[in-house]
């Protein structure tokens, strides 16, 4: 009992522990503007899932490519500004807003200004811009439209970046020194709800601004982008002053804005909907502010406090969901807290218009599993080292040579025997190809033959024990080996295994065991046993090339009375000099053998006739009765031959 008490205690320290460790960073990262980039990158991931559809009572009126063909070089007279005005009057359009600043007088057109006034006049729900505008270096001015003009409201088309370049919020007000002037878009929809605006709004300043002067911004949002150019329903410039009044009927009653979309005529800016290849340009930014005052959906930051409450609320979530879960359930329960917090903030955005930045709390959250579970991944990391030491040391120890690949066939491990074999040292071997640390050829040491790694790393299959070469920088050496894929957790070939050995000296112990079992000890040539197999194959051979075999048994004459004279040391020796002269006088093709005792056979091959037999019995009669010098004695003997042929005289 005493025991787990103990435990409980200091699992409840430990738990302490990181929950003071993840409210200290959480405080830290809301506080700081360390993640700020990261939370620009949600929201505008969260708007993308989160738009809303357009207003259909908004129509955007562009000065687009086709207008500027058609109608001239930009800017235009201002009668054609004026036409525009009262086309969209006679089709009804609720209320205008004019994206274009008329800040000075046409001198060369005093008419076409004061037509222009005439069709604001007649209009009488006309909206025009109020911008910011830098003069005379560092001095601030508000650019204003001409002092004759008479609009329904003025309305600032000032625009706010970010640090990422990116438009992501507007404001209600702005001004130099004071913020009082709204929105284009704002004003707009005052004069579409009937809100008649002051006069202070209508009253062109005489306040130019100084060089202390400030741009001020007040009420600002978020703005719920709606879209660019498929969001809104465009008409072209030419095409509202070409079309009859029936033609147009769908502007009637409908907030129409105009500006330029031609590229290069006004500014474009980089929102969370446009991307950096496709700006935005500031008629459609307005016409997506003044949506989203249409709707009521102008989304906005959570408050400071809100914020961080929220946050430390789900940075706290680890301490009291993971100690009740186990190893295995613990990542499953991290990975659905971060996908909560992820759904937390879709939510509010979506369905509250709230913008809770999230990158805080996920960053709080990702460190609360390592932190918590460091003494298990401790543990779990000294348990593999110890099963890798174990591993090494096994391989180490063992007989074999033992090399291991990646995937992609290079040399990961090698244990000291595959050293020893291959004259690599791990530290060469490493990462290079296994063709180039492991040289083979086939049994005969003339073909290369590429280790296996297509068998192994490609079709995954396992090989089964073979015999090559292995080339060294000292000689051969003949090895055995045999190989199989090394698969990861998920059942992919993560590498292969090869493991040979060195089996020369069995392979040359092999060999001798097999030439004394059918060679003669004393002579070396092949024995009664190998004979009989090559005189079978060599009877096949003829049959089917349409050839003869000759057979001719060798017997020597009085060679017992050698044995008897000199001993049986000069009878052996006399007994290899026989061989040797047998060989000399036989064609390479041909086959020599001891039968037994002082009988030999010779076995001659692809013979036409007769004659040839004769004449070879001949040579061999004559050789062997040449003088024989055995022991400083020299000796005479002779022999008998007997011959046959085949298939003369048998099958």
């Amino acid at each position: 009992m005493n025991v787990l008490a103990s435990i409980r205690r200091l699992l409840r320290f430990e738990q302490l522990g990181l929950a003071a460790i993840l409210l200290a960073l959480a405080l830290l990262l809301v506080s700081s503007e360390v993640l700020q980039r990261w939370d620009n990158l949600f929201y505008d991931a969260q708007l993308t899932l989160a738009r809303h559809a357009a207003p259909s009572e908004i129509v955007i009126v562009e000065i687009d490519d086709e207008s500027i063909a058609e109608l001239g070089r930009w800017p235009w007279a201002r009668a054609l500004h004026a036409r525009l005005i009262e086309r969209l009057t006679e089709a009804g359009a609720a209320v205008i807003g004019m994206d274009i600043l008329f800040r000075e007088p046409d001198l060369n057109d005093p008419a076409g200004d004061a037509r222009l006034a005439s069709a604001i006049a007649a209009h009488g729900a006309v909206v025009l811009p109020v911008a910011p505008e830098s003069s005379h270096g560092e001095r601030l001015i508000e650019a204003l439209p001409m002092p004759n003009l008479a609009p329904a409201a003025l309305g600032h088309v000032d625009v706010e970046l970010e640090a990422d370049g990116v438009v992501r919020r507007s404001c209600m007000r702005a001004g130099l020194a004071t913020a009082r002037w709204p929105s284009l878009a704002q004003a707009m929809w005052r004069l579409a709800r009937g809100d008649v605006p002051t006069s202070s709004n209508m009253s062109a300043p005489s306040v130019n601004g100084s060089a202390r002067s400030a741009w001020v911004r007040e009420d600002c949002f978020l703005v719920p982008f709606f879209g660019s150019k498929d969001a809104f329903q465009h008409v072209s410039f030419a095409r509202v002053l070409e079309d009859e009044p029936a033609q147009l009927e769908h502007l009637r009653g409908r907030l129409v804005l105009v500006g330029t979309t031609a590229v290069g005529l006004g500014s474009s800016f980089v929102t969370p909907v446009s991307g950096l290849g496709a700006p935005m340009s500031g008629v459609e930014l307005s016409a997506n502010i003044l949506g989203a005052l249409a709707q009521h959906s102008t989304i906005h930051p959570l408050g400071a406090l809100q914020r961080t409450l929220l946050t430390i609320a789900l940075a706290l979530v680890p301490v009291f969901v993971l100690p009740h879960c186990r190893p295995r359930s613990a990542l499953i329960a991290y990975g659905l807290l971060l996908l909560a917090v992820m759904l937390i903030s879709l939510v509010l955005l979506r369905f509250a218009n709230l913008w809770f930045p999230p990158a805080a709390a996920l960053a709080v959250i990702a460190v609360s599993y390592p932190l918590w579970s460091w003494r298990r991944l401790d543990s779990i990391v000294g348990q593999l080292r110890r099963e890798r030491n174990l591993a090494t040391a096994t391989l180490n120890a063992i007989g074999d040579a033992v090399i291991t690949t990646d995937r992609a066939g290079r040399v990961a491990y090698l244990n000291p025997v595959a050293e020893s074999l291959t004259g690599f040292t791990y530290g060469e071997a490493y990462g290079q190809p296994l063709a180039t640390v492991v040289r083979t050829y086939d049994e005969t040491g003339e073909r290369p033959v590429p280790p296996p790694l297509d068998e192994c790393l490609t079709e995954g299959m396992r090989i089964h024990p073979s015999s090559y070469v292995l080339l060294r920088a000292d000689g051969e050496r003949a090895i055995r080996w045999s190989g199989a894929p090394i698969r990861d957790g998920d059942g992919q070939i993560d590498g292969m295994v090869l493991a040979f050995s060195d089996i020369t000296q069995i392979l040359s112990l092999s060999r001798d065991m097999v030439h004394q079992a059918t060679h003669d000890a004393l002579t070396g040539l092949p024995n009664r046993v190998l004979m009989k197999d090559r005189l079978a194959q060599a009877l096949a051979r003829a049959r089917r090339a349409g050839e003869h075999v000759a057979l001719m048994f060798i017997d020597l004459d009085g060679f017992k009375r050698v044995n008897d004279a000199f001993g049986h040391t000069a009878g052996d020796a006399l007994l290899q000099e026989v061989a040797r002269r047998l060989k000399t006088n036989c064609r390479e093709e041909d086959s020599v053998a001891r039968w037994g005792g002082d009988e030999f056979v010779v076995m001659l091959e692809k013979l036409q006739t007769r004659d040839t037999v004769v004449r070879r019995a001949s040579h061999i009669l004559e050789s062997l009765a040449q003088p024989i010098d055995v022991l400083e004695q020299e000796l005479y003997i002779t022999a008998s031959i007997g011959i046959c042929m085949s298939p003369r005289d048998g099958e």
